[in-house]
């Protein structure tokens, strides 16, 4: 589970993506296999948006250095129920 500064505690599903990997459209590909990830679609109905969590300043680093994490916040965990 991340805490970002501004935002409610929540969990989330996430990749983390190189630079390389960041420049537009390339960064498109990273959002589907998140947003289809088994996490995502076991918990939906998050109020929050999906987004970009950047770890590195993109002026400071290279290509095949890490810059930041595509996630998708995640809905409330289902009760299970015994039938």
């Amino acid at each position: 589970m991340r805490q970002p500064g501004s935002a409610a505690s929540h969990d989330e599903a996430f990749t983390t993506i190189t630079k390389a990997q960041w420049a537009y459209p390339a960064i498109l590909a990273a959002y589907d296999p998140v947003a289809c990830s088994p996490e995502v679609t076991a918990r939906p109905g998050s109020p929050l948006s999906c987004r970009e969590v950047y770890v590195a300043e993109p002026d400071a680093i290279g290509d095949d250095d890490l810059i930041c994490d595509i996630a998708f916040p995640l809905g409330q965990p289902r009760a299970f129920v015994w039938r």
